[in-house]
């Protein structure tokens, strides 16, 4: 937990993307891909 989590939650719902592939995906995706090395990483969605 980062203390960040009801403002992301809050700016996905103001968006319109409560699920799928919006910007917190891909900034997830970004992270993980730094993190591990990869060129590129794709989170599951179901």
């Amino acid at each position: 937990m980062t203390g960040k989590e009801l403002g992301y939650i809050s700016g996905a719902h103001a968006n319109g993307q409560l699920s799928g592939d919006g910007e917190y995906t891909r900034l997830c995706s970004t992270w993980l891909e730094h993190r591990i090395g990869s060129d590129k990483a794709v989170l599951d969605l179901e």
